[in-house]
């Protein structure tokens, strides 16, 4: 899909997204194919549809652009074409993955996976509804539509086929089947009782859900009969139940990666029940701790779950769902397309003060639950879809600390990234403190987003850093910014105070009377 996000790397307009559409049918085509040599069949199925009434939109929209020559097309052809390259994208996305996966995730998705493509087949058929009159195509809504639902049938009737035949193999046989790593057991028996529970949730099952239910059922026993392993939960796993997830339950999107920092990788994801886009951060210093061996690692990771499911405030980032089994234990949470405080700060100026306000009250609230975030800087301040900071990654520390990991990130002075923001009480030995050091991280979260660069930004040695900042030397004020205001510095002069007599929390310090809210 890269060559596709290089074609739409500008604002969408008609003929990048004719050009994106060309690209990608070839690949459709393969995949359509590829899973016609994997259950032969002789009617359609909706991926056929599919392909098919999609080549058909596209001649019809190419067509209309030669037609046009210079003139201007039809906003509703515009949007069709748009609309059309969406439906394709998602539609080869499935179909990619569907096809590398192992048994074990087909029988997880297989009705996800169905209803995705009925879905896209609805959509298709509105394109072509809507383009219709416009176009003068002469193509029957009704008739569309009646194709679809026939090809949806069908496969549904191959899929139950396929269902009845995993129950029939025996246990030994459908394990082998399944495809499943030894580290990959724990999740898979996680996932499957988590659906079998979704089953017996509902009042009323249609035959393919209850048959479904028994193929669940029936993969759990050859797992749990051939492998030996049988679940294990503690209190705290059992409380989180209703935010247990697994990687079954997610798909990887195109544009994946976010960022890679001390704790792991934080990549972009689709929730596949919903179709949600989410971020997955996967806890990559706790790799291999989630199989049974490794159940003290789990809890430690539920703990620290169940104190943020906890957290209900609008500065600071929610929890929708943990993962506890998985070999890389993960966090889901909302996906943050503003990005982070870092970034977003710069050129809007005159939204600083509320941002730094927003974050001091997220900081507040944690602090009056008495959580230590540990690591406060920008770029752990999220900004969702309205512009609103969420402080985010509170606690990590002291979950990899706990679970024995080398928290380098955390540990003063062993992080040319981190030292810049740790306070000076954090190096002296025997040092009693509470939430002073996040008050300290505070002040130059304030410098870097009026100043719009890191604190020491010239220096580059973490010891000489750490050095300054014990010294008592601090970032100059940055009086030529146009955020930047004597009330405002104040407060940052307040914040690193290294009397700790005089350094409270985040919510005396940060949220002073009066607060120097609007513009600076």
């Amino acid at each position: 899909m890269a060559t596709v996000a290089v074609a739409l790397a500008t604002a969408f307009t008609f003929d990048n997204g004719i050009k994106a559409i060309k690209m990608l049918f070839p690949v459709f085509e393969k995949l359509v194919v590829s899973s016609l040599v994997a259950r032969p069949r002789k009617e359609p199925s909706v991926e056929d549809v599919l392909l098919r009434r999609c080549t058909i939109l596209f001649e019809a929209l190419e067509s209309a652009a030669q037609n046009a020559g210079n003139k201007d097309l039809p906003p509703a052809v515009v949007s069709a074409t748009k609309l059309l390259l969406e439906t394709l994208e998602g539609v080869v996305d499935m179909a990619k993955q569907n096809e590398n996966a192992t048994l074990i995730t087909r029988i997880l998705t297989s009705s996800q996976y169905q209803q995705a493509l009925e879905k896209a087949g609805d959509t298709v058929t509105a394109i072509s509804s809507d383009i219709n009159l416009v176009l003068n195509l002469h193509l029957s809504p009704a008739e569309i539509a009646a194709e679809f639902k026939a090809a949806a049938e069908r496969d549904h009737d191959f899929l139950l086929e396929s269902m009845q035949q995993l129950l029939e193999m025996h246990h030994g046989k459908l394990y082998k089947e399944l495809q499943l790593q030894h580290q990959d057991v724990l999740e898979a028996l996680t996932a499957l009782d988590s659906r079998i529970k979704d089953l017996q949730a509902k009042e009323q099952c249609e035959k393919s859900q209850i048959l479904l239910g028994r193929v669940y059922k029936h993969a759990a026993v050859s797992i749990s009969v051939t492998s030996g392993v049988q679940p294990q939960r503690s209190d705290a796993e059992r409380a989180l139940q209703h935010l247990r997830v697994t990687s079954f339950d997610f798909s990887d999107a195109p544009d994946g990666k976010i960022g890679r920092g001390g704790f792991g990788l934080v990549v972009r994801a689709t929730w596949n029940a919903t179709g949600t886009r989410v971020a997955i951060k996967r806890l990559l210093r706790l790799e291999g701790s989630g199989n049974s061996a490794d159940s003290s690692i789990r809890e430690l990771v539920a703990q620290e779950a169940l104190m943020w499911s906890s957290l209900h405030h609008p500065h600071v980032l929610p929890l929708l769902g943990v993962s506890l089994t998985c070999e890389t234990p993960f966090f889901v949470m909302p996906l943050m397309e503003n990005g982070d405080l870092s970034s977003y700060a710069v050129g809007r100026p005159q939204e600083h003060v509320r941002l730094l306000h927003e974050t001091a009250q997220g900081m507040a609230y944690l602090h009056s639950k008495r959580i230590f975030h540990g690591d406060l800087k920008a770029n752990n301040v999220l900004i969702d879809y309205s512009g609103r900071a969420k402080v985010c990654d509170f606690g990590m520390a002291r979950l990899l600390a706990a679970a024995g990991a080398r928290a380098s990130a955390y540990s003063p002075g062993s992080s040319a990234g981190n030292v810049r923001w740790i306070a000076p009480e954090r190096y002296a030995h025997g040092a009693k403190y509470q939430f002073e050091p996040d008050v300290f991280a505070f002040a130059m979260v304030v410098y870097e987003v009026i100043a719009g660069k890191v604190p020491f930004s010239n220096e580059h040695e973490p010891n000489v850093i750490m050095f300054s900042i014990q010294q008592g030397k601090r970032p100059p004020a940055p009086t030529t910014a146009a955020s930047y205001s004597p009330t405002l510095w104040a407060v940052v002069e307040r914040c690193w105070n290294q009397d700790l007599s005089h350094a409270s929390t985040v919510y005396g310090y940060c949220l002073p009377d009066p607060w120097p809210v609007g513009s600076p």
